[in-house]
């Protein structure tokens, strides 16, 4: 009963099997449902289909179902018979084309490299069915069961309908495959028969070489759905391939990607070099995987192509490029393809031989036109040289007349730079032009760039020609740029000032040969007017510079006027800075003036005026008086410690302002002056800064009209000087007699007075009447209490001291200022006078001698402590118990050595 039971499920899922067959739609959902169906109905542990890994001798799991199946996802079987992989059932099912069946798999030596794993998951039978496809075995169906013996001879018979049914309808999907391949290849056909027709209908529109190729490019593309097409042309003395045409998504990256017809270059062993040399068809099938692909698989794997096709393009019988296709590989692979490419490749060829007769006769009838283009630019050169108002614009008007009038592909005027081995271009024009002023020019035969045409042409002032630009030696160090833009045939002719050569004229051609005897005796009538323009411009500038001088120096003697006046007028320092730097920009000579004086510790300068354009940005530079800084290097620096005027008239070629150039370059800074203003003709304390935007300002005569300035500047600081040293020494003999009042008044309080308190209060009063203090206050000590009590205080400021705390000890912050640290010194000194009438001492805040007038200058006063008797209690409660303190306030603020007054205004 159980093996009908057995029989009866085992025809189940033969059924469900060859349902699964009927519906599926591909190879990988046949093994997907076939595995399914084969597990639900026929009471296996598992059920999974291997197969054969492409290129290795391994059977990979592809689809699966059951209990068992993670553990068979991870094994791995072979097809080899003398591996322990591979003498399992799955191995041997493969080699021998027919079901491999084992009853006792646990006990199987052939199930020995899965044992452990087979145990575990409890397989008793196992058995591998072979799935064939067109003849050749592909893979393996694997069945598993928990009990041993279960897989009869009637099971496997079943098991081998099974697996003819799935090789039959694996056969079946191969078929379908085939015929569709088959559509395929005609649909590409069809395809590539319309790409031809496009192509020779492109070569019959096209009207020149560069044209053609952009043709028959978009009709490749177009037409035949290549994903691109490139043409690629041998570039001239060189084994590279240049992309001149192409169409497709993937043209800019192949533009940027090597080609070359080298056989012993790595990028000339690809298909593009072989077709180019062996004048045939090359195909490469697989990009990615090949190795004459080699040198361009990243480009591959970025781009997605995989495959393409390469055809040379030859005109009389010479390889000239190469067309280049890139395609599926079904496409490579297909030769009938192949052979429709190569047709299109022959057809452009002999496009290229009828271009070729046809710029033959082109190119007479170019020689002619040439010639007559050339009186055209020579003409419209003269009208330029009339009208130019600047040699810059006459160099631009002359470049571009001649590229204009004689199609030369650039036009160069080149200038010699005083002092330099190279030339400068100033001037360039045409499709070229861009090109040639990155080229390094020189003069001097001692260095490659001067052995050049441009370098003959300035030393010898004769013509230099060179018809056949890339093979000729004299122009070697250019050949490289030359072929990349193409450049055939090159002329330099001198720009002569009298008998001095200026600079020179250069003319560019892409086409060889073109500069004939009479040719370049029309341009050596262009180069003759443009050096008498300059002897003409540079009469003017002589002229302009001269008138120039004379109006700088003018403004220059009105700036000393008005800063002279403003020295009379003026009442402080700040006033006089501000009309003197005011003064000096003036007319726009200065794009800014800046008095900079000393800070007190010497090291760094304080900006304190200064005026003109660039105002904000002076303002905000550093300036030191130190060499060991960079900032004390430049022209102030200098000034300031040679006590020199210090020039720069090319600020931004001068070493000693290399920490400016940056900052110089922004705001046009091209020159730049200083002057040191000195104290009663001596020490230096500052420097008078000019900088201006033009490049060798500050002529000799604007430099010593300068030195006056800053003399003038000088003298005014001295006279400041003394006028406030004349109000000091007054204010001093003021404050004196005010002294001598406040101490009459004090001692005629002091014997008036009937009580402490009122002596107090008297004492303040006349202190604050006769010295003109603020406030005068005097405060009491108290037994056995840190803080001072206020016994009288006087003055418009006693209210706020009144409410003030001051303490005796340091420990408080309010015993650290003034007070706190006049009242500590008591218990420091010892008692030196007898007549006292109590315990109480006194501290006078106020000097017992009248200050010196240096030390009123600085503001300083010094607090004196009283000696005390002897023998007086040292106990800190006593010693604050016999202290009182006496001090007054004024507007200036007094110090008291070794204390902080930051926290007391009014005394404290």
């Amino acid at each position: 009963m159980i093996l009908e039971t057995n029989i009866a499920r085992i025809f189940a899922a033969l059924s469900t099997t060859n349902e699964a067959i009927l519906y599926a739609k591909s190879p990988e959902e046949l093994y997907r449902q076939v595995c399914q169906a084969a597990f639900s109905s026929g009471d296996f542990l598992a059920t999974a289909i291997f197969l054969l890994e492409p290129g290795t001798n391994m059977l990979r799991f592809a689809a699966g179902f059951g209990e068992d199946i993670l553990r068979l996802r991870r094994i791995d079987i072979s097809i080899l018979a003398d591996t322990p992989e591979g003498s399992g059932v799955c191995g041997q099912a493969f080699r021998d084309r027919k079901v491999v069946v084992s009853n006792d798999f646990l006990n199987d030596q052939r199930s020995l490299a899965w044992r452990e794993g087979a145990s575990k998951a409890h397989v008793g039978a196992a058995a591998a069915l072979p799935l064939s496809c067109n003849g050749n075995c592909v893979g393996v169906l694997l069945v598993t069961r928990h009990h041993a013996g279960s897989l009869d001879d009637q099971v496997v018979s079943l098991l081998q309908r099974m697996s003819a049914n799935i090789s039959y309808a694996l056969d079946n999907f191969d078929h379908e495959a085939a015929r569709k391949a088959g559509e395929r290849t005609m649909r590409r056909l069809n395809r590539m028969f319309g790409a031809l027709s496009a192509t020779n209908e492109a070569i019959l529109r096209a009207k020149t070489a560069q044209e053609l190729y952009q043709f028959v490019c978009d009709a490749a593309v177009l037409g035949g759905k290549s994903l691109a097409a490139v043409v690629l042309l041998a570039e001239p003395d060189s084994d590279g391939l240049k992309p001149v045409a192409g169409t497709g998504e993937i043209v800019e990256l192949i533009r940027k990607t090597r080609f070359s017809i080298d056989p012993d270059d790595i990028y000339g062993t690809g298909v593009c070099g072989n077709a180019f040399r062996t004048q045939k068809p090359c195909v490469n099938p697989d990009i990615l995987d090949s190795p004459q692909g080699q040198p361009w698989q990243q480009v591959g794997r970025e781009t997605g192509v995989v495959a393409c096709v390469a055809l040379p393009l030859v005109k009389a019988g010479k390889s000239v490029g190469v067309w280049m296709f890139f395609v599926g590989k079904s496409w490579a692979a297909d030769e009938g393809i192949v052979t429709l490419l190569a047709r299109m490749a022959e057809n452009v060829s002999f496009a290229l031989d009828n271009f070729e007769r046809a710029e033959e006769k082109a190119k007479a009838d170019e020689q002619r036109q040439r010639l007559a283009r050339m009186f055209a630019a020579l003409s419209a050169t003269n009208e330029a040289i009339m009208r130019a108002k600047s040699r810059r614009e006459l160099f631009d008007l002359v470049c571009a007349a001649a590229v204009r009038g004689a199609k030369f592909s650039s036009a160069t005027i080149a200038l010699a730079e005083p002092g330099s081995e190279f030339q400068r271009i100033v001037a360039s024009d045409g499709p070229n032009g861009d090109e040639m002023r990155g080229l390094k020019l020189a003069i001097t035969d001692s260095i490659p760039e001067g052995r050049g045409l441009t370098g003959t042409a300035f030393r010898t002032r004769q013509p230099c020609i060179s018809n056949d630009f890339q093979t000729d030696e004299r122009t070697r160090p250019w050949h490289k740029p030359a072929r990349r833009s193409g450049l055939r045939a090159s002329a330099a002719l001198p720009l002569l000032n009298g008998d001095r050569a200026e600079g020179v004229i250069i003319f560019n051609s892409m086409e060889q040969g073109t500069f004939t005897p009479e040719f370049v005796e029309l341009l050596q009538r262009l180069a003759q007017n443009v050096a008498f323009a300059l002897e003409n411009f540079d009469r003017a500038d002589e002229k302009a510079r001269a008138e120039k001088q004379k109006e700088r120096l003018a403004g220059m003697f009105e700036a000393l006027s008005a800063t002279n006046e403003a020295i009379i007028r003026v009442k402080t320092r700040a006033e006089l800075f501000e009309l003197v730097c005011q003064a000096a920009v003036l007319g726009g000579m200065f794009a800014s003036a800046t008095i900079a004086l000393v800070e007190p510790d010497g090291g760094l300068f304080r900006v304190a005026a200064t005026k003109g354009l660039n105002q904000e940005q002076m303002k905000s530079r550093r300036f030191s008086t130190s060499a060991d800084d960079p900032e004390g290097r430049g022209l102030s620096g200098v000034s300031f410690r040679t006590r020199k005027p210090c020039i720069a008239n090319d600020f931004l070629a001068d070493a000693r302002t290399a920490h400016w150039h940056e900052l110089a370059r922004e705001d046009g800074t091209r020159s730049g002056a200083a002057f040191p203003l000195l104290k009663n003709g001596g020490k230096a304390i500052g420097v008078l800064l000019f900088l201006s935007r033009e490049q060798g300002a500050f002529t000799d005569d604007l430099v010593e009209l300068l030195a006056r300035l800053a003399e003038n500047v000088s003298f005014a600081l001295d006279n400041f000087d003394r006028a406030e040293e004349k109000a000091r020494t007054e204010e001093q003999k003021e404050q004196v007699t005010r002294m001598f009042a406040a101490l009459s008044a004090t001692n005629e309080a002091i014997m008036r007075a009937k009580s402490r308190v009122e002596m107090f209060e008297l004492v303040c009063a006349a202190a604050v009447l006769g010295g003109k203090f603020t406030s005068t206050t005097i405060a009491l000590a108290e037994p056995g209490q840190e803080f001072l009590r206020i016994a009288a205080s006087k003055g418009q400021n006693s209210d706020r001291v009144r409410s003030t705390r001051f303490a005796i000890s340091a420990e408080r912050p309010e015993g650290r200022g003034l007070t706190g640290t006049a009242s500590s010194c008591l218990a420091r000194w010892p008692a030196a006078a007898t007549r006292q009438r109590s315990r109480q001492h006194s501290i006078r805040a106020s000097p017992q001698r009248f200050p010196s007038t240096s030390a009123v200058r600085n503001r300083k006063l010094s607090i004196p402590c009283r000696r005390t008797p002897k023998k007086r209690s040292t106990t800190p409660a006593a010693a604050a118990g016999n202290r009182r303190a006496t001090f007054a306030c004024r507007p200036a603020t007094a110090s008291c050595p070794g204390s902080s007054s930051a926290r007391w205004r009014p005394g404290g």
